[in-house]
């Protein structure tokens, strides 16, 4: 591994990245883990192997779509049930027909962004999550439902409203509870509620002290959808080995 170390070291030393953790595992066994660099720019804090990363958009399969799976498993949800099926705020609207497998998929006709997070910033925080459900029910379809693959924060932001309606809890609450927690894995949760974020203004990144990097727009929502999931190395490594056990397994 020492190659592969020097390699860490020399992109560290050129700006390549500010910081890292490398783990390397081979038949179920860690062979090597070395933490590199730091966590925050700003106050040079060092990161080690139980720094947490923000994994930004891998909150998606990791939170958002196991939590839906789970229902689809629970025979609570079909992947081609409809959005107005679940969501009656949607059934006078051109989404009523799209499935739960097209916004899986990305090929709802969803854009693939919108910066809500500028409104809500204007928004009492007790009722941004009830504003953001009206933006994501009013956003018109860019093209026919499964005509084309675009990648959608807003179907995500629809699915975890669709998770939350069935299971009755909050997304970071349900998947927690029932996926996280019976897999005895510790360090992979979402933000809210679990650390105490300084205050917090409109800037694109928000560092906190022992996270590696925090996703815009973290004041908006309780509860993230798309971002906001944090994870330790070893228990990236425990869930990757789930992937695999359940893959193999299926």
């Amino acid at each position: 591994m020492k190659p592969v170390n020097t390699l860490m070291q020399r992109a560290i030393s050129e700006t390549v990245f500010p910081g890292a953790v490398l783990l390397v595992a081979h038949q179920d066994q860690v062979v090597f883990c070395n933490a590199y660099g730091v966590a925050n720019l700003a106050t040079q804090i060092r990161i080690n192997q139980e720094t947490l990363f923000d994994l930004a958009s891998l909150t998606k399969p990791l939170a958002t779509t196991l939590g839906i799976m789970y229902l689809v498993q629970k025979e609570k949800l079909e992947l081609s049930d409809t959005v107005a099926r679940v969501l009656a705020e949607f059934k006078n609207s051109n989404k009523a027909m799209v499935t739960i497998q097209a916004l899986l998929t990305h090929t709802s006709g969803l854009p693939d962004y919108r910066p809500y997070f500028k409104k809500l910033s204007q928004t009492d925080p007790s009722h941004s999550k009830k504003v953001l459900r009206e933006f994501l029910v009013n956003e018109p379809l860019e093209y026919r439902p499964e005509q084309q693959t675009v990648y959608s924060d807003l179907g995500f932001m629809i699915l975890a409203w669709i998770l939350e309606q069935i299971s009755g809890d909050s997304l970071n609450q349900f998947v927690e509870s029932k996926i996280y927690a019976p897999l005895g894995i510790k360090d992979l949760f979402l933000l809210i509620g679990k650390l105490q974020l300084p205050s917090v203004n409109l800037r694109p990144l928000r560092s906190v002290p022992g996270v590696a990097k925090l996703s815009k727009g973290l004041c908006m929502m309780k509860t993230p959808t798309r971002w906001g999931v944090l994870m330790g190395m070893r228990d990236c490594l425990a869930m990757r080995w789930q992937y695999i056990n359940c893959c193999i397994t299926y």
